[in-house]
């Protein structure tokens, strides 16, 4: 399974230690995605109800802190997830990079690919778990793999740069904006409005980011989760 090696893994993250909470049992892997060898982390606890595929934007690694930590707090929650470098440093640096969504979108195809390889994780129901212009690859993917994913969920996802596809997607979609995001909640209800699967839209009261504080981050992740749950069960 691609490359490194896997551990047992049962060391708190930052957050359980903040709240007094053992951290859920799981093991943890090292892995290299598709053709253009993107290095990711695999998260697979005892008894996954699902796989959830990060798609994330420039500027968003599988080592930011915050990344692991969604990552972490949704394999307690029972999903294996899969955190990887959609697009990496150098790339990231050419403005045209940033906004490839043909490019950014065939990296999630070959990584759902990857997963269908492996025994773990061809069985499970599977969702992308998208921000910013991960969520206009993540909607241009789900359309390419015709009927393999079982959601989206998009975080102050950009799906204004997909327009031309938006009318096709059939994978049930939540789209999350914070209620002071005006540039975001403008485009997610235009998108709504495209879109002819099951769409819902939250949106987070006195957030923008989805993350200043610890109580707007637990209601997005429980927000998120229990839709999770439900979509992929």
């Amino acid at each position: 399974m691609g490359a490194g090696g896997a551990s047992s893994c049962s060391t708190p993250w930052p957050a359980a230690l903040a709240a007094g909470r053992p951290a859920t049992p799981r093991d943890l892997h090292d892995v290299i995605i598709g053709n253009d060898r993107l290095p990711g982390v695999l998260r697979l606890p005892r008894k996954p109800a699902g796989l959830i595929v990060f798609a994330l934007g420039a500027g968003s690694s599988r080592l930011s802190p915050r990344n692991i930590r969604l990552a972490e707090d949704l394999c307690s929650r029972n999903f294996a997830t899969l955190l990887f470098d959609l697009i990496d440093e150098m790339e990231a640096a050419e403005h045209a990079n940033v906004f490839d969504i043909p490019k950014l979108s065939s990296r999630l195809v070959e990584a759902m690919r990857w997963a269908g390889g492996d025994a773990r994780l061809a069985h499970l129901p599977a969702a992308f778990l998208s921000a910013r212009t991960g969520t206009a690859a993540a909607i241009r993917a789900a359309v390419l793999l015709e009927g393999r994913m079982a959601a989206i969920v998009a975080r102050r996802g950009r799906p204004d740069l997909v327009t031309d596809v938006l009318d096709q997607v059939r994978t049930p979609t939540l789209l999350v904006v914070g209620a002071e995001d005006a540039r975001s909640l403008k485009v997610n209800r235009q998108a709504r409005e495209k879109m002819r699967c099951k769409v819902d839209l939250q949106i987070v009261e006195g957030a923008a980011s989805l993350f200043e504080s610890e109580e707007i981050y637990r209601t997005t992740l429980d927000m998120m989760a229990l839709w999770l749950h439900r979509e992929l069960d």
